[in-house]
């Protein structure tokens, strides 16, 4: 009966021993693993097709008018009342060490109304109160623009530039139709 009992009890604990001393090794070459990946700096010599990449972003940002229609005729004078939200879409490609293109599409509105930004009670101001002049302008702009690094960037995403100047140099255009209204009791 002891030797059944005792048979497997031996399997058992040689099977723990043999794991325990695998895992023992396994953690030692993972230390030297670790080693070298902690100290692989990527290949710097060329820009494999694996470093290309795409990219696409979406923003989100604020269109305010400043012109005849705002409430002062000063560069600080804005009217945030007016400010509308604005969104766009970019789509990238990397194609070297050093080069990028990026084409993005941005659609916002601006507003101005002489009779909401105009103090009727201040004497400068009055006139274009009673003017009452008032418009809406959707704008939408294409743009396509080349980015060119200073510094070479061919690491990996391990050990990438952590600061790269660049220029860039592009193209856009835009389109607008400023629509007014225009009360017909004044005229």
């Amino acid at each position: 009966m002891m030797k059944k009992i005792i048979a497997p009890f031996l399997i058992i604990c040689f099977i723990f021993s043999v794991a325990d001393s695998y895992g023992q090794l396994s953690r030692k070459r993972i230390r030297q693993n670790n080693k070298r990946i902690r100290n692989f700096r990527g290949q710097k010599n060329n820009f494999s097709g694996d470093k290309k990449y795409n990219f696409l972003a979406f923003t989100v940002n604020a269109f305010n008018y400043f012109g005849d229609l705002s409430p002062l005729n000063n560069a600080a004078s804005t009217d945030i009342s007016f400010t509308r939200p604005g969104i766009g879409v970019m789509f990238g490609h990397r194609f070297g060490p050093r080069y990028t293109l990026r084409g993005s599409f941005t659609y916002g509105a601006i507003k101005g109304d002489d009779f909401e930004s105009a103090d009727p009670n201040d004497t400068e101001a009055r006139y274009r109160y009673v003017r009452n002049l008032q418009f809406r302008n959707r704008i939408k702009e294409l743009s396509v623009t080349a980015a060119f690094d200073l510094f070479k960037n061919e690491g990996s995403y391990i050990s990438r530039l952590q600061f790269t100047p660049y220029i860039f140099l592009g193209l856009a255009g835009f389109h607008h139709n400023p629509q007014a209204y225009v009360n017909e009791d004044s005229a």
